[in-house]
């Protein structure tokens, strides 16, 4: 049996991983549930911005985590200046 755990994702290669995981929920999602004004996940879209390994170490930070079969969730926090506050925060 595999052990379920939580990790921070730091290489492009981790982060096309997840998001082909992620991407059956992402479907369950857009076709079940769908969002206002009838936005979709796009889950291409969303590896393809997030995987770069610099932003990955130092801007974007990604957590997921790991059920023992596949990754099925994820947090994605973004760290800006906010032009509220003039402080980097995470958003």
């Amino acid at each position: 049996m595999s052990e379920s755990f939580i990790k921070k994702i730091i290489s492009p290669e981790e982060m096309e991983k997840v998001a082909k995981d992620i991407y059956s929920l992402h479907e369950i999602d857009n076709e079940k549930y769908g969002h206002v004004l009838d936005l979709k996940h796009d889950h291409e879209l969303i590896y393809k911005s997030l995987s770069h390994e610099s932003l990955l170490i130092w801007n974007i930070h990604v957590w997921v985590h790991f059920n023992g079969e596949k990754y099925d969730s994820i947090f994605i926090g973004i760290i800006r200046k906010s032009e509220k506050f003039n402080k980097k925060m995470m958003e």
